[in-house]
């Protein structure tokens, strides 16, 4: 899964060669193996800490073999990964989403896929656009 994360940014990269290009490029990676049955046979979790705020996305990939978002900044998800996506944290408020929609429907912006998920008072939004649109 390193190698999956890794590749898009640096073309090729292998399993063999992750751990190494991880470690090169000041990346820390910690293996974590558990006995315990879960809820996903392999996840990767992916934590960026700045000084403001520390953020994390996990992902795994499913029998189909599409790897998914299963979780962005503790909330569940279930979103399959797009070219293009966009990620939204908004209070929960009458007419946000319509306005969102607006806004990208204004811009020519297709939305191919659009979940949706909620936390005290706050929604989370993941939107992937159709590849076949393009942004004005």
């Amino acid at each position: 899964m390193l190698s999956g994360l890794l590749q898009p940014m640096l073309g090729t990269i292998n399993v063999v060669s992750a751990p190494a290009v991880a470690k090169e490029r000041g990346i820390a990676v910690d293996e974590i193996v558990r006995t315990a049955q879960s809820d996903y046979e392999s996840l990767i979790t992916v934590t960026v800490t700045t000084e403001r705020q520390e953020r994390s996305v996990s992902g795994t990939v499913y029998a189909d073999g599409k790897p998914r978002l299963v979780d962005i900044k503790g909330i569940r998800v279930d979103a399959e990964f797009g070219r293009s996506m966009i990620y939204v944290t908004n209070e929960d408020r009458p007419g946000f989403i319509g306005g969102f929609a607006g806004i990208l429907g204004d811009a020519k912006i297709n939305i191919a896929t659009f979940h949706l998920a909620q936390q005290a008072g706050w929604r989370r939004h993941c939107a992937g656009r159709d590849r076949r649109c393009r942004a004005v």
